[in-house]
């Protein structure tokens, strides 16, 4: 006694002719992609958070880089911020003698730079921080999103926190 007439679709006896995706899973799929588009996209639409980043990475990176220099030319070196400017641009590395040290300019990064307390600093050959007695503050910022970054008082240490 038979009691299927009809062989069950598997691996051997390939695929039934009603195999494909249902009408609900298909729906499922596109609702899913939606809602993970809907999510990213404003992630990635903004480019300004990541220009006005940017900008404040390579300032604590000449900064770091110049607190370095200091140390291995054991010599008193500075990064020399003018002030806030229309044209975003700085000297790092300086030795506060004839020569100018490597000049940066932000203006690539579409980001202006704002100095809010102090518009240089300096550091001895042990890489300390000359005449800070109080943390120091610099902010990149495009008007929109603004990045401060803060310079300690007695190591020299540099952060960066998104204000």
């Amino acid at each position: 006694m038979k009691l299927f007439t009809k062989p069950l679709p598997g691996p051997l006896t390939g695929p039934s002719k009603d195999s494909g995706f249902t009408f609900i899973e298909l729906i499922m799929t596109i609702v899913i992609l939606g809602v993970l588009a809907a999510y990213a996209t404003p992630r990635f639409s903004s480019t300004s958070d990541f220009s006005v980043a940017g900008a404040a990475e390579v300032v604590a990176s000449d900064v770091t880089y110049t607190q370095r220099e200091a140390m291995s030319t054991r010599q008193t070196l500075s990064v020399n911020i003018p002030g806030t400017l229309p044209d975003p641009t700085y000297d790092y590395a300086y030795d506060g003698g004839t020569a100018t040290g490597k000049p940066r300019d932000l203006a690539d990064f579409n980001a202006s730079l704002q100095v809010t307390a102090g518009a240089s600093v300096s550091f001895n050959s042990l890489g300390e921080p000359v005449g800070l007695t109080a943390q120091t503050s610099l902010t990149v910022s495009d008007g929109n999103v603004s990045y401060q970054i803060t310079i300690e008082a007695y190591t020299g240490k540099v952060t960066i926190v998104k204000l």
